[in-house]
């Protein structure tokens, strides 16, 4: 039971009451702790309440709280409730709920298990769509290159007919202006003397 405090004199006259006031004297033997007078509101006059609940933020705090359990309360180990803090991420919170499962840990502010679970079908959902993506753009490039090679092999298919079919035009030298061709020139300027002049 808690401690009652009365006012100073209050049980003497009638018209202060009983209620609690600070003493604000000079000389008030309250105010001034002298032993023997009744006592005056301080800290630590407060009964122990029930503890509370621990806030964890990280791997290492859930760890930490429940070695602090396992000391105080014998074999029983981890707390039975935690809460886990706002400023976590996603990643961290499933790491999180995962080690609370496996220690019987029950969570208790679910409203930010909702949102994560919201949050995590989103990320999937945009992973999804990036892998058909890269998937359509691959399978695209593909295509392209499939559809040029083919093109360059059809070239090069017409054009070994085209040598097939005129054989003697394709290893004939080049003629010039006047119908010769330019062996024949240069052989002319080397017997004329004239050496390599042309």
């Amino acid at each position: 039971m808690r401690k009652k405090f009365i006012r100073n004199n209050g049980y003497r006259l009638k018209r202060v009451g009983m209620k609690w006031r600070r003493p604000r004297g000079e000389q008030n033997k309250v105010r001034m702790d002298i032993r023997g007078e009744q006592p005056r509101v301080k800290i630590g006059y407060k009964k122990t309440e029930k503890p509370q609940t621990p806030i964890i933020t990280n791997q290492m705090d859930l760890k930490n709280t429940a070695e602090a359990y396992g000391r105080t309360k014998g074999a029983s180990g981890s707390p039975k409730e935690v809460i886990i803090s706002s400023g976590i991420s996603v990643k961290t919170l499933e790491l999180l709920r995962k080690e609370c499962q496996n220690l019987g840990i029950k969570i208790l502010n679910k409203r930010r298990l909702k949102k994560v679970d919201e949050r995590i079908a989103e990320i999937m959902k945009k992973r999804e769509e990036r892998v058909k993506a890269t998937r359509t753009k691959k399978d695209d490039k593909g295509k392209n290159e499939k559809d040029k090679n083919d093109k360059k092999g059809e070239e090069k298919n017409a054009e070994e007919k085209d040598s097939k079919e005129t054989p003697l035009e394709a290893k004939m030298p080049e003629t010039s202006e006047k119908g010769k061709t330019e062996k024949n020139v240069k052989n002319a300027a080397t017997e004329k003397g004239h050496g390599d002049s042309l």
